[in-house]
């Protein structure tokens, strides 16, 4: 056995093969604990939405992302009556299937006068949203927006996207694979 072979060779550091993972799953965790942040700060489970469309132009642009706050209807309704520009609002259409991100034009009451919800419009459509807005529906006020930041969400979400997404899986994870055998090899 040669000894002066085993002595100059580097002893090996452990911890040095987990720092990638170490790495990632530190920004996994800061990520994950911001969301909760914002989903708890803002009262609402999407804090964080993509405009995707042009019926807000030239207000929100397609791909803009908006920072969404819960708050209680009555709030946007005296925000509404106060004047000045009026709240915009991010809801759910069950018609559509869609989160809708448009502003309050009106607010629609029974004969009796109760509530019954908002009217909305797109600020670059001619015409108001068809129907009511259910109270229930709407996920909260727009009290924000980053212009341009969701157009990678929107790209990443598309065929195109996706196929580019996989793609990347897959040759870091061939990379990972081929980088594991030359330090073996390099090792022998």
């Amino acid at each position: 056995m040669n000894t002066a072979l085993e002595s100059s060779a580097k002893p090996r550091k452990p911890a040095a093969d987990f720092k990638p993972i170490l790495i990632v799953g530190l920004a996994a965790v800061l990520l994950l604990g911001g969301w909760l942040g914002l989903i708890q700060t803002l009262g609402t489970p999407t804090p964080v939405m993509v405009v995707e469309g042009r019926s807000m132009l030239p207000t929100l642009r397609n791909g803009d992302l908006v920072i969404v706050k819960e708050v209680p209807p009555s709030e946007l309704m005296e925000e509404f009556e106060a004047g000045g520009n009026s709240p915009i609002i991010v809801y759910y259409s069950s018609h559509d299937r869609k989160y809708i991100v448009h502003r309050i034009v009106g607010l629609e009451y029974s004969e009796e006068g109760v509530f019954l919800g908002f009217k909305t419009k797109g600020d670059h459509n001619a015409v108001p949203d068809r129907g009511v807005v259910d109270p229930e529906a709407v996920v909260g006020k727009v009290i924000a927006h980053i212009p341009s930041l969701g157009l990678a969400v929107i790209f990443l979400r598309s065929p195109p996207g996706i196929v580019f997404t996989v793609t990347l899986l897959i040759a870091l994870a061939f990379w990972s694979i081929l980088e594991g055998r030359s330090k073996k090899a390099g090792e022998a």
